[in-house]
């Protein structure tokens, strides 16, 4: 079977850096992991949500999620190029 069809299966409690966001109202299973990214040739790291797509609208560009206690903003249109997960790329808020 395909990863888009078990993501739930690699993306729940059991999994590290497994996270419970809230967006908006919505509760969303996914994975807090902290990437290499390099902005404007400066090398440093960035968050990123790796969520269950069936979770995540695609409009949630700029909308504000927190997890725990710790708000975030979604900083670029998400990814969706791997249908089977979801990576939003959040700064704090």
């Amino acid at each position: 079977m395909a990863f888009a069809e078990d993501s739930a299966m690699f993306i729940n409690d059991g999994t590290p850096n497994y996270v419970q966001a809230t967006i908006g109202a919505a509760s969303v299973d996914a994975l807090l992991i902290d990437n290499f990214a390099n902005d404007f040739g400066v090398g440093g790291f960035a968050l990123e949500l790796h969520c269950i797509p069936a979770q995540v609208s695609a409009g949630v560009r700029s909308t504000a999620l927190s997890i725990g206690a710790v708000n975030y903003k979604v900083r670029e249109a998400p990814d969706t190029s791997d249908p089977g997960v979801t990576i939003l790329k959040l700064e704090k808020a």
